[in-house]
This record gives C-alpha cells, sequence and structure tokens, in this order.
C-alpha cells in the first residue's frame, strides 16, 4: 500500500505535497527535520532558478521547490520511485494549476 505524507505551506515552496512512497524507496523519517532542511535549502534557491535533484526518491524536495524554479529536473535510479512521483506531480499540477 502507498502511504501518503501531508504538510503545511512554507513561503515560496509547495509543501501541501502529497507525497506516496512505496515499501521499497527511501522515506525520511524524521519530517519536521527534513522540512526545515528544505527551507533551509530553498533560501539557497534564488527565484526563477533551474535546479536539478540527483536521487530524487518520489521527489520531495525538487517538487516542493519547482513553485519558485524555472524548471525542475529530478533523476533517480531505483524503479520503484517514479510511479509515486508521478501520482505527487500530478496532484501538484492539479493544486497549483500547471496543468
Amino acid at each position: 500500500s502507498l502511504d501518503t505524507i501531508e504538510r503545511g505551506r512554507a513561503d515560496g515552496l509547495d509543501t501541501d505535497l502529497n507525497l506516496r512512497f512505496s515499501p521499497l524507496v527511501f522515506r525520511q523519517a524524521n519530517l519536521a527535520g527534513f522540512a526545515g532542511l528544505v527551507a533551509n535549502l530553498a533560501a539557497w534557491v534564488p527565484d526563477g532558478a533551474d535546479v536539478c535533484e540527483l536521487y530524487a526518491g518520489v521527489g520531495a524536495m525538487g517538487l516542493a521547490l519547482r513553485p519558485k524554479c524555472r524548471r525542475v529536473r529530478c533523476s533517480e535510479s531505483n524503479p520503484n520511485a517514479p510511479d509515486g512521483f508521478e501520482l505527487a506531480k500530478r496532484d501538484q499540477e492539479r493544486r497549483l494549476g500547471n496543468e
């Protein structure tokens, strides 16, 4: 079964992501710490930036940064991650009107 995590909103970030993790992908255990890390990372990413996230998993960082970026590319070698990434991306596009 897939697990869904929902978060609040922060300046310039989409932290309302509906992330879906299969049992075969990495999942951050410390969600509060991770949210702080993404907020700190966002301070270093200029508005309109092009971002490439390596080892993106289900896209938690890249999708969170996406609203403030011109383009985000996510790369992942785990064959179990793309389904969760695509579900989260489609949900984000629906919520933010970027379809």
